[in-house]
């Protein structure tokens, strides 16, 4: 039995502190043995994860990938993926990569499908995924997770679990047990075939607010060395 977390952001993205470096130790002492490092649009975070990675441990290279219908999961592809959610399933069915769908039902956040899309369309979207995320411990209310669920449940959609961590204190808020060998692979064909569980605890709202201030600390840095450069 695996214990993983199929959604981990780092510092790559805009809005996260996590280092790439130091996450693989950090969630193998909090007794995962799987990471799904999944930065916004980049995998870059997931491939430096991955070469810091200690003995027994996996690091899924993942992508947060952002289309019209709502932000969608990759795990497997080494090269950065874009276009429409229909063409990002397309590839992944055509080169059998991971593909699962986040906190779909929070509508608080711009980037989840129930914003992006209709209900029709939505549920075409949960039939070609290979999973859902039904449990993200950054959504603010729990009829979030739980309205994914349910809909996984009538729709027979395997199931996942992401902390959606940004920071230190998300790490460890969700888990995924996998019946599964410790292989990219084996793990890939244990979600297809539902040989899952999930736990978790949601985070608090201030997370959020981290994560915005995360944002706005990396702008001002980068607007701080642009002048500092400009002055050379």
């Amino acid at each position: 039995m695996l214990v993983a977390d199929f959604h981990i952001h780092t510092s790559v993205s805009k809005d996260s502190y996590l280092s790439p470096k130091a996450l693989p130790l950090l969630l193998k002492k909090l007794n995962y043995n799987v990471a799904g490092i999944v930065d916004h649009n980049s995998n870059k975070g997931a491939m430096i994860a991955k070469k810091y990675a200690p003995t027994n441990f996996l690091v899924l290279v993942g992508q947060e990938i952002k289309t019209q219908q709502g932000e969608i999961i990759v795990f497997g592809a080494e090269r950065i993926l874009r276009g429409s959610i229909w063409e990002i399933l397309e590839i992944a069915k055509d080169e059998n990569f991971l593909t699962v769908l986040p906190h779909p039902f929070d509508i608080l956040r711009k980037s989840s499908s129930a914003r992006r899309t209709g209900n029709k369309e939505i549920k075409k979207i949960i039939e070609k995924v290979d999973a859902l995320e039904t449990f993200n411990s950054r959504c603010t209310l729990s009829i979030f997770n739980s309205r994914a669920k349910l809909l996984a449940k009538l729709m027979k959609k395997p199931i996942v679990a992401g902390s959606d961590a940004h920071t230190l204190s998300e790490l460890g808020k969700a888990k995924t047990l996998v019946h599964a060998e410790l292989n990219e692979d084996n793990i890939f064909e244990a979600v297809r075939k539902g040989g899952t569980e999930i736990q978790g605890r949601l985070s608090s709202w201030l997370v959020h607010a981290k994560s915005a201030f995360a944002r706005l600390e990396k702008i001002f840095s980068a607007e701080k060395r642009k002048v500092a450069e400009w002055k050379l």
